[in-house]
Parts: C-alpha cells; sequence; structure tokens
C-alpha cells in the first residue's frame, strides 16, 4: 500500500516532460488549473522524464484542462506508476501534440506516495 505521501507542485508545466515520481509509486490526487483563454491537456506518463519525448511517447493519461478553469480529482484506490511518473502539458489532445502553453498558463499540484 502507498505510504510517505507528499506534494509536488509544478507553477509551469509546459510541453517539456517534468520528473513527479522518479521511482515507481502512486498519484492520490491531482488539482490543475489553466490560466489559458484556451482549453489545454496534461499528458501523464509512466516513465521518467530521460525516457520520454512529448509527441512520440504514448502518454498514460491525458486530462482536458479547461479554459480559464481547472479541476480536482480525489483517487480512493490510488494510481499506481510502475516506472516513475512523469508529465507536460500541450495545446492538443493528440499523442503528437506538442504545442506550448504560456508561461504559467499550467499549475498543477499531485498528491503522491511511494511503492
Amino acid at each position: 500500500m502507498a505510504s510517505s505521501a507528499r506534494f509536488v507542485v509544478n507553477v509551469d508545466v509546459d510541453e517539456t516532460e517534468d520528473d513527479v515520481l522518479t521511482a515507481g509509486g502512486y498519484v492520490n490526487g491531482i488539482h490543475a488549473v489553466n490560466n489559458n483563454a484556451a482549453i489545454l491537456y496534461l499528458k501523464l506518463y509512466d516513465d521518467v522524464a530521460a525516457n520520454v519525448t512529448v509527441g512520440t511517447t504514448e502518454p498514460a493519461a491525458v486530462f482536458g484542462i479547461p479554459a480559464g478553469g481547472g479541476f480536482t480529482r480525489e483517487y480512493k484506490k490510488p494510481i499506481h506508476f510502475n516506472s516513475g511518473m512523469c508529465v507536460a502539458a500541450v495545446t492538443g489532445a493528440a499523442v503528437s501534440s506538442t504545442g506550448a502553453p504560456d508561461t504559467n498558463d499550467v499549475v498543477v499540484t499531485f498528491d503522491v506516495s511511494g511503492a
């Protein structure tokens, strides 16, 4: 079961991948805000950033973040990531999308815990 819960905050999620978990672990919740006037897409990958190429690597999950809005997800059963987890935000939902949001458009807080 998950242990050592902590928050990981990223105030500028963009098209370059950023590590959230550098080894296997769990995401217990996500709070995401989109400060842009257009919908943006949060992509989660089941791997560390060094092994991911946004626009090529298949994401484990894609969440649309409404324009000028956001979302909060709390998981009763945490989501397990085997190899670590990294995140990116882009302007399109397709795997091939690499469009960059503006600086500080996507702000995300992850509630994570170790394996």
